[in-house]
């Protein structure tokens, strides 16, 4: 966590939000 960049942070948790809306979607898509 040290040596975080705001940029890197965001990276981090749109990574995160994108990694669950990819997993809800194929969840949705599967039934």
């Amino acid at each position: 966590m040290i040596g975080l960049t705001d940029e890197e942070l965001l990276a981090e948790m749109r990574a995160a939000v994108d990694f669950r809306a990819r997993r809800r979607t194929r969840f949705a898509v599967s039934g």
